[in-house]
């Protein structure tokens, strides 16, 4: 998501000359949410694929869409606006369903790698897996400014048309490259054994999942609590602007937006980090209740300083708190749990929908964030934050299972 945003910037920067390549706010919006809407497709499908045709040949067939969609991001944009932005939409559909597919092929390949150990070390290998999340979240804002300061932080618009066709192209295509690399590892890698050696490998998962509805307790835990965490971390995303707007000024130019957003992912990676090391203390399962814990006291604090109008430096100050709850917890344990909690008849398929459902959260969050900000105001909107992280603390408790290290008989 944050590649599209920030190429997007670069295609409609402009001055007295024009944007190079102009666009209409439905445009810009399809553009994004075609992205969500390729990654629940991949979540469902891919994780599906886990299941039927084995894990290593879904990570092949779910990575060969993300390459075709990165570098038809690049390479096919060509012609009017119009033309360009809709070939856009749909490659970046397509990469959508390859980044969703990876989803639960990645987290239960680093999860039925290890065969020995607690349930609380296996989770810790699995977060492992997620920590590049947030290093890859920043690159794009990175590769940004290194080519504003390679061509240029003046030189945008329709002026420059020759740069900003490169600028966004290397910035859409250059995604491809590191899913090659995990591409050519996992063909030349084999089938995990614990797949290989069962005979889950041969079980249709919707057929299990009937003869085992007590699985569904746990699917809807995991899916709500991940619908709720989404809701908040990508409603979160949207006030960003407005609080680094309050503290640094306004972003009038594409590089001071660039390096801002590096400032506030950065403060993101300490709360990843301190989580992957709690996993060699503690649950998933306990994790994720101190996360919604946190989020819940955060986000009501900052509730709270609004109404008591409170300083810009405070409000930001318990902005970077609640950025670092949002990335300590919840964050890490949403992709852990499910690998987890359902054995591996059903893992994939199962981790797809929980992580679908987590995506759609995604996606009312980002779209209403900005008409509940105008209903009830910026300390209003985490007042309900707070709220809604106390229900998916409730949630976890009630519908989460502990998982145990003996998993459930899933032969049908």
């Amino acid at each position: 998501l944050s590649a599209i945003a920030i190429a997007l910037a670069f295609m409609d920067n402009g001055d007295r000359s024009g944007p190079a390549f102009p666009r209409t706010a439905l445009q810009s919006s399809l553009l994004k949410s075609s992205v969500f809407a390729g990654a629940i497709t991949g979540q469902l499908t891919m994780g599906l694929a886990g299941d039927v045709m084995g894990r290593r040949r879904a990570m092949l067939l779910t990575n060969s869409f993300s390459i075709c969609g990165a570098l038809g991001s690049a390479l096919f944009t060509w012609g009017e606006p119009a033309t360009m932005y809709t070939i856009m939409m749909v490659c970046r559909f397509v990469l959508g369903i390859g980044v969703g597919g990876k989803y639960p092929l990645a987290a239960t390949i680093s999860k039925e790698d290890q065969s020995t150990g607690s349930n609380a070390n296996k989770s810790y290998e699995v977060s492992k897996a997620f920590f590049w999340q947030t290093p890859g979240a920043m690159l794009p804002y990175v590769v940004g400014i290194a080519l504003l300061g390679g061509f240029g932080t003046t030189h945008f618009g329709a002026q420059y048309l020759s740069a900003t066709n490169f600028e966004f192209r290397f910035l859409l295509g250059i995604g491809a490259l590191p899913t090659i690399v995990c591409t050519i590892l996992t063909y030349r890698s084999a089938e995990g054994d614990e797949y290989a050696n069962s005979s889950s490998a041969s079980n249709n998962p919707f057929r299990v999942a009937v003869a085992h509805p007590e699985m569904l307790k746990s699917l809807a835990g995991c899916g709500l609590s991940w619908f709720l965490y989404d809701f908040i971390y990508y409603g979160t995303s949207f006030n960003q602007v407005q609080l680094t707007d309050t503290v640094f000024g306004d972003a009038n130019t594409l590089f001071a937006s660039c390096w801002q957003n590096v400032a506030l992912t950065v403060m993101g990676l300490p709360g990843v980090l301190s989580a992957i090391w709690l996993l060699l203390k503690i649950s998933a399962w306990k994790l994720q209740i101190c996360g919604f814990a946190l989020s819940a006291v955060t986000c009501g604090a900052l509730a709270v300083a609004v109404a008591a109008g409170a300083s810009d430096g405070v409000k930001f100050t318990i902005f970077c708190s609640i950025l670092f709850a949002l990335n300590w917890g919840v964050n890490v344990t949403t992709y852990c749990l499910p690998a987890e909690v359902f054995p591996k008849a059903v893992r994939t398929t199962f981790f797809g929908l929980a992580a679908g459902m987590g995506k759609v959260g995604a996606l009312i969050g980002s779209a209403s964030f900005a008409s509940i900000t105008d209903a009830v105001g910026f300390g209003g909107v985490y007042a309900l934050c707070a709220g809604i992280s106390v229900v998916g603390l409730i949630v976890t408790v009630l519908l989460v299972p502990q998982a145990a290290d003996d998993e459930i008989s899933c032969e049908s």
